[in-house]
């Protein structure tokens, strides 16, 4: 593509200096209390850098992928249990993830995600390691979108990294440019409701697991809806998605990230997947922390209900 799908910024030592000051201030569990530890941090100023950087990434309706390198992270990070919660005793890392977060819109979560936490930290389990989720680590993930099976898709995703591995390759395409490889025929028939993304029993619904088209939107900025588990239901979609699917592979950028780097990409305008790598389940394997954020959910969900939630769980959180 001619245009710039990714921007990328870098902050400072004395900024990040300046975060981590912050963070470190606030005598609440970002995990227990997640809008009063955002408050908090929202009563600092807040670097220019990151206030120009994502004010761009927002209205710029070409870039998909914002990269931002140099962010604090906890000095002191420990091993992982067999299945976590709250593993940390300091949350660095958190306040990074809900104070950019909250710069581009509604950091929230699904009642049906981990039970609506906001943060949720994905590294390698070994007794996972076959399983096609964040905890595993051994298979492919393949290119998806998140949320594809629900009506309300995160406007943003934020993958936070606390320790990297250099075998485990994120991978982000533009929808965009897949489809400028398809033809308008295989356009038409991605754009029919014959697509089947079935989920977990947590998030049986009414909407859930009933066809839909996996590319909504008009052509400007085309709309992705692909799981892992997306199939046609109908045999004239099986080699369209096929297609996409194998176009998403050769028209990707691909990012290892580092620890202090975080990558927010536009979740419905972009397929992500994630390389297989081998983990030593030592306790200090890759550990990433993963949120999602909306740009004004009171636009598509219920704001008593939002309201709610925050007042019961400390959180946004809807169904």
């Amino acid at each position: 593509m001619s245009v710039e799908v990714l921007q990328t910024v870098d902050v400072s030592s004395e900024e990040a200096k300046y975060l981590e000051d912050i963070y470190n201030s606030i005598d609440l569990n970002p995990y227990d209390n997640t809008e009063g530890f955002i408050k908090r941090c929202l009563v600092f100023s807040i670097p220019q850098t990151l206030v120009d950087a994502t004010t761009k990434f927002q209205n710029d309706s070409e870039a998909l992928m914002l990269l931002i390198r140099g962010l604090p992270v906890d000095h002191k990070l420990p091993g992982f249990p067999e299945f976590d919660r709250t593993i940390k005793n300091t949350f660095v890392s958190e306040g990074n993830e809900v104070l950019i977060g909250s710069l581009l819109g509604d950091v929230y979560s699904y009642k049906g995600e981990r039970n609506g936490e906001i943060i949720r930290n994905i590294f390698p389990i070994e007794s996972l390691k076959e399983e096609k989720s964040g905890a595993g680590s051994l298979v492919t993930l393949e290119f998806h979108c998140e949320l594809a099976f629900h009506d309300i898709q995160p406007d943003y995703l934020s993958l936070m990294c606390l320790r990297g591995d250099e075998n485990a390759i994120t991978f982000i395409a533009s929808v965009k440019e897949i489809l400028s490889h398809m033809t308008p025929e295989e356009i038409e028939i991605l754009r029919r409701p014959i697509f089947l993304s079935t989920t977990f029993p947590s998030y049986l619904l009414p909407w859930v697991n009933r066809p839909k088209p996996l590319i909504k939107g008009d052509d400007k900025t085309p709309k992705l809806v692909m799981s892992f588990r997306t199939n046609s239901v109908e045999e004239v979609g099986i080699e369209p998605l096929a297609k996409f699917r194998r176009l998403a592979a050769v028209v990707t950028k691909k990012f290892c990230l580092k620890k202090g780097e975080m990558i927010i990409f536009k979740n419905p305008q972009c397929a992500h997947a994630r390389s297989p790598y081998q983990p030593k389940f030592d306790g200090n394997d890759r550990w990433i922390q993963q949120m999602y954020t909306h740009s004004d959910l009171s636009k598509v969900y219920d704001s008593e209900i939002i309201e709610k939630t925050r007042q019961q769980s400390g959180r946004a959180m809807i169904l």
